[in-house]
């Protein structure tokens, strides 16, 4: 999706609701299909076809009016084991890019 929506920023950020509408209008293939190609956060151009030819180019997308807000951790929870893979974003900070591994806890006030 980095590679293909030109509407939201690429590597650049962007907004949850502009990549919900492509993935609701356009749909995305698995990383088994395309591997992420941006080493530096560069955009790449968007590709048609797999990186083995093998392997079959489908799209995955979201259903119309599927979005949801949640705050609340069991919610959550409840939500990503009877619906799937979940999208979130946060506040990034310049401590952010240094992290590496566990849970991020930003070192700077809101």
């Amino acid at each position: 999706m980095v590679s293909c929506n030109y509407a939201n920023s690429g590597c650049g950020g962007g907004w949850l609701s502009e990549s919900t509408n492509y993935l609701i209008n356009h749909g995305v293939v698995t990383d088994d299909c395309l591997s992420y190609a941006s080493v530096d956060g560069d955009n790449v151009r968007c590709k048609y076809k797999c990186d083995d030819k093998s392997t079959e180019y489908k799209k995955y997308g979201c259903k119309f009016n599927s979005m949801k807000i949640m705050t609340n951790t069991e919610e959550i929870q409840r939500d990503i084991m009877e619906n799937g893979p979940a999208m979130f974003g946060f506040v990034v900070y310049t401590d952010f890019m240094s992290f590496r591994t566990g849970i991020y806890e930003t070192l700077n006030s809101a």
